[in-house]
């Protein structure tokens, strides 16, 4: 049997502490009734740049808030023209706090000191070393960072002193897949860590060291990975897997479900026959039973060696079919294709439609004693989420998939209780039974008749309503038919979406 895999490796290598930043032990209370303070500064004004800043020497900022003045878009790699400073060799960043309406924070472009600099929401990333040097990032912190805090792209030694990281991908990664290949180093020292996936990873192929000294991580996944070639496939540290036998990857056959899960965690355990857990039933039940099936059939000989049967496990299926996206470049083509999914044992005859949004307010911060000088960013965001409920007045049901839904999922935005807000952000998605380009049309209208001034609104850009007010659409779809036609299952339309249409 040969197996196809589409991207890079990871092995654990140490278990994540349980101290917490006192150095005492982590009781059993649930971390949930713990939250940690991000203790970052009061801002002491805004400063919104139209281009890039760049630093020669030292640049002070003397704890105000520097941002962009544009939403977050995380989906693609930011440039040195996306950041919000750019710091040449040697220069120094101190007492500055990144706002959230950037898309990248600060780019060194060789060696550079980071001081007491704190990031409200990381975008791409908050720190990027581009070229050969050595950074130093000393004091300050930054939250909400989806992905990387600290990218190291160039080759040279990264210092992390005395930093506060709370809900994070990444705090550091060596890059794996720079065209400039070398020796990375990284020392962290004195962080305080809470609800992160991997607080460094390293390259062992490239000689990479990380050093890990007074750290106190609680709630973080992992605290090392070697990454043992560079990735490639889907994203980094995320496999899609192909199976099939003989030399024939094209089969008549292919059986597919996908292997990443959704929140809540549900602790593992096996009651008689029934086995309970995170993703037990959605979808890794299917998995198991598609590989017994793969086994049975090719044991039995109820199926050819060459070209009848194979499998496809694929990531990302929760959120946006990234890893289903990457199967059309094996350049593959199947006579049928059975998705595996938990339906209650009935056949979808189709699914509904569906669109995940992002919106950005921005505002103007000042001092929560003089709320009459500022714009409260989040006031903003509540009307539109109000408009958002307004929308599903307009739409009808449908007989096969039932009514359209709304549900708010993320809501983060603010910087300090004593701080009118200067952004904010939310995200969610409907279920349609619609196009979902229909609801495009009513959000941009709604928004514009409940919050924007009439200056503000473009008629021709529906899905931008105010100069202030961001609204992105990275996942729209149309609901969907499938044919159906198989004796003996009872059939419906499903009300959550499947990767198959990629």
């Amino acid at each position: 049997m040969r197996l196809l895999h589409m991207a890079a490796v990871s092995v654990l290598l140490f278990a994540a502490s349980t101290g917490t930043p006192d150095g005492s032990e982590r009781t059993s209370q649930p971390e949930a009734n713990r939250p940690a303070q991000f203790p970052i500064p009061v801002s002491r004004g805004s400063v919104t740049y139209k281009s890039a800043k760049r630093i020669r020497g030292v640049f002070d900022g003397g704890l105000k808030t520097f941002g962009r003045g544009v939403a977050c878009n995380s989906r693609r790699e930011g440039v040195d023209a996306d950041a919000v400073f750019v710091l040449e060799d040697k220069a120094v960043l101190r007492n500055a706090i990144i706002g959230a309406d950037q898309n990248e924070g600060v780019h060194c472009l060789r060696s550079c000191a980071i001081e007491n600099v704190w990031w409200t929401a990381v975008c791409e990333d908050a720190l990027t070393m581009k070229g050969d040097g050595d950074g130093r990032v000393l004091g300050g912190g930054a939250r909400g960072a989806r992905d990387k805090v600290i990218q190291h792209d160039g080759r040279g030694t990264v210092t992390i002193v005395g930093f506060t990281v709370v809900g994070f991908g990444k705090l550091y990664r060596a890059c794996g897949n720079c065209a400039v290949s070398g020796k990375r180093i990284v020392f962290v020292k004195n962080v305080r860590a809470f609800r992160g996936e991997l607080l460094v990873g390293v390259n062992t192929n490239r000689g990479d060291v990380a050093t890990i000294d007074g750290t106190c991580a609680t709630g973080v996944r992992e605290i090392c990975a070697e990454f043992l070639e560079a990735p490639f496939g889907v994203t980094e540290g995320r496999d899609n897997l192909y199976v099939y036998t003989g030399t024939e990857r094209s089969t008549s056959v292919m059986m597919t479900s996908h292997v990443d899960t959704v929140p809540p965690h549900f602790e593992y355990r096996v009651e008689g026959d029934k086995i309970y857990g995170r993703g037990a039933n959605d979808a890794k039940g299917c998995v198991a039973a598609m590989m017994i099936a793969f086994r049975d059939l090719i044991i039995n000989k109820q199926v050819k060696e060459e070209g009848d049967l194979s499998l496809l496990f694929v990531v990302g299926e929760e959120i946006g079919g990234e890893g289903m996206t990457e199967v059309p470049k094996l350049g593959l083509t199947w006579d049928t294709v059975i998705f595996g999914e938990p339906t209650d044992s009935k056949l979808a005859s189709g699914q509904i439609g569906g669109m995940v949004f992002n919106i950005t307010t921005l505002g103007k911060t000042v001092h929560s004693g003089f709320p009459e000088l500022g714009i409260n960013a989040i006031d903003r965001l509540r009307m539109i989420m109000d408009a958002l409920h307004l929308v599903l007045d307009e739409l009808d049901s449908n007989p096969k998939y039932g009514q359209n839904s709304l549900t708010l999922a993320q809501i983060r935005g603010g910087v300090a209780d004593n701080a009118v807000p200067p952004s904010a952000w939310v995200s969610g998605s409907y279920r349609l039974t619609i196009s979902p380009s229909q609801v495009v049309e009513k959000i941009g209208r709604l928004v514009n008749e409940k919050v924007c001034s009439k200056t503000e609104y473009d008629p021709k850009v529906p899905e931008k309503p105010c100069k202030s007010i961001a609204v992105k659409y990275p996942l729209q779809e149309d609901p969907l038919d499938i044919d159906h036609d198989v004796p003996g299952f009872e059939t419906f339309g499903a009300r959550f979406g499947s990767s198959f249409k990629q």
